[in-house]
């Protein structure tokens, strides 16, 4: 529809028109929620009743219906279609209907909503690393965001962001790079120093993060749509449809291909990409992983040696098993018009509509996101439970019979929390499996400077930094206030003229993070202070034939 609007301007009017399958697509307020957060700008008429689908006789979603000026059909078209196939139809009718297509300009544009860097706009997927670390994608904003969790996960600090806002597809550093409503994460390797893949979902494509230098890759899609059979080849120039989430199993990166009802596989060793499950049919059909359908597949991970998906067109579970004589059958789930929120036993449960989910201690957790719930899944018999949530939209922290959620998507496991990516809300909420309680996550937006310090050469991987920090002269430290460093996931607390010594523990890393908070203020002057954050990047290099240097003296430049 852009690509038309863009090309035929005020002589074509888009009107869309949403006649809801799911209770919770015909409430109003959901509806301008999905138009802000797909970032349409042409008016959208509630079909609840489906009084225009009956009118112009629709029997499928999506239907393309074009009207000339006179009111009169010209064409109609089911299924997914590509904006040249349509154009020249509607050239035609602009060509026969020239005197009437000049009686002037009908606004019916949509304002744009206001957007904040410093608040998250429609978050989809979380992931979390035992380490602390936070990933979220930011859906609306076009970006990844890449947090570290304080020791209570109440708070989480944004430490970098990839992806500057607008929606683009850009490759390169922080700096540069642009995403089109990214989705699903996974990682590779160790928090610092390896790989982050994202499902860039409307550029069509799979993106590689470098967590090392903060370089972004795309590996597999061309950034265009799929159409028609996929012709597979060299990954990045085979075109995707719709990409939505991502698991890994050893160095298999499996794909939640939304779009075409599929499962695909990437070989991350030899770069061979293809479909792994579905015949790319909607539909509840089981067996054979070739012979399969899916629909809308938007959730996946990896557990008891099964490829669990969140099928959510069906509102359903389904599972792969992962052996030579591969299958999938459905744990939860009867058909693509049978839902609700009903518990129980495989054969009476019912979820609607469904979109994330992980595995954990033998069980599953599920983002029931039309319920707005989160909901466990025994994946040994089927059993359903609502963990959290009322069933109604909202917002609301406590005990988890009283939580509220509005459509959670993401969902992710650390240590005894589960972390949700509730949606409509724009929030991530903590769930602790421990007290039964929610809450929501605070956070803490970029450190105000990131400053790079000269490289270390260090003996050990073990050692001790102790540090002096070199204000401008006309300033000082707030001798009432208290230091801060904070260094993989642990707060050290220093009184002013306190001695700076933080032990340092290097795994697989080759940088030092070091982010710094305190208070200054003018020399002589104790009523004009100042509170800052800074995230300082240090490079380190282990030579062992060095002599054991323990403590090291750092300076760390505090500019005002």
């Amino acid at each position: 529809m852009r690509q038309l609007k863009q090309q035929f301007g005020d002589a074509l009017v888009i009107i869309g028109v949403h006649s809801a399958k799911f209770p919770t697509e015909k409430e109003t307020a959901n509806i301008q929620k999905a138009v802000q957060r797909l970032g349409i700008h042409h008016p959208v008429v509630n079909d609840a009743g489906f009084k225009i689908w009956n009118s112009y006789a629709v029997r499928a979603w999506p239907t393309l219906v074009l009207i000339d000026p006179r009111g009169h059909i010209v064409s109609d078209v089911a299924g997914e279609i590509q904006a040249e196939n349509i154009a020249e139809h509607i050239q035609a009718v602009l060509d026969e209907h020239t005197t009437e297509t000049k009686s002037g300009k009908l606004d019916l544009t949509t304002p744009p909503p206001v957007r904040d860097q410093f608040q998250l706009f429609f978050p989809s997927k979380v992931l979390a690393h035992p380490s602390g670390k936070l990933w979220i994608t930011d859906t609306g904003n076009h970006r990844v965001l890449e947090c570290i969790l304080d020791k209570n996960r109440e708070i989480a600090q944004v430490t970098r962001s990839f992806g500057n806002g607008a929606a683009g597809f850009i490759d390169g550093d922080t700096s540069i790079v642009q995403f089109n409503h990214p989705h699903g994460l996974v990682l590779q390797g160790d928090p610092q120093e390896g790989f982050l893949y994202v499902a860039d979902t409307e550029n069509h494509a799979i993106r590689q993060i470098s967590l090392h230098n903060g370089e972004t890759t795309t590996i597999a899609g061309t950034g265009q749509k799929a159409h028609g059979r996929f012709p597979l080849g060299k990954a990045t120039q085979t075109a995707l449809r719709s990409p939505w989430d991502l698991t890994l199993v050893e160095n298999y990166l499996f794909i939640a291909m939304a779009g075409s009802h599929q499962i695909w596989v990437f070989d991350l060793n030899d770069q061979q990409l293809g479909i792994f499950a579905g015949n790319g049919y909607e539909a509840l059909v089981d067996g054979p992983i070739k012979d399969s359908s899916f629909n809308q597949p938007s959730g996946l991970c990896f557990g008891l040696n099964h490829l669990f998906v969140a099928d959510p067109e069906a509102s359903a579970i389904r599972a792969i098993t992962l052996t030579e004589e591969a299958n999938t059958i459905t744990l939860v789930g009867q058909g693509l018009f049978d839902f609700g929120d009903v518990d129980g036993s495989q054969e009476k449960a019912l979820l609607q509509h469904p979109t994330g989910l992980e595995y954990k201690n033998n069980q599953l957790f599920i983002a029931d996101t039309y319920n707005h719930k989160i909901k466990t899944l025994d994946p040994y018999t089927g059993t359903v439970t609502t963990l959290a949530g009322t069933g109604n939209s909202g917002k609301k922290d406590g005990e988890f019979v009283v939580s509220k959620f509005y459509e959670p998507e993401g969902i992710t496991t650390l240590e005894n929390l589960l972390i949700v990516a509730d949606t409509n809300n724009h929030l991530i909420r903590v769930l602790d499996l421990n007290t039964q309680k929610t809450h929501t996550l605070i956070l803490n937006w970029f450190p105000e400077s990131q400053i790079e310090v000269p490289a270390l050469e260090v003996s050990s991987s073990s050692f001790s930094l102790l540090l002096a920090l070199e204000l401008p002269d006309n300033f000082e430290i707030n001798p009432a206030s208290i230091t801060r460093i904070k260094y993989n996931n642990q707060e050290y607390d220093f009184s002013a003229g306190q001695e700076i010594l933080v032990p340092i523990h290097l795994d697989s890393t080759s940088k030092i993070v070091l982010q710094l908070d305190l208070q200054y203020c003018q020399h002589g002057n104790m009523e004009l202070c100042f509170q800052k954050s800074y995230d300082y990047r240090i490079p380190v290099t282990i030579n062992p034939a060095l002599s054991s240097n323990t403590p090291i003296e750092l300076s760390l430049p505090v500019p005002v």
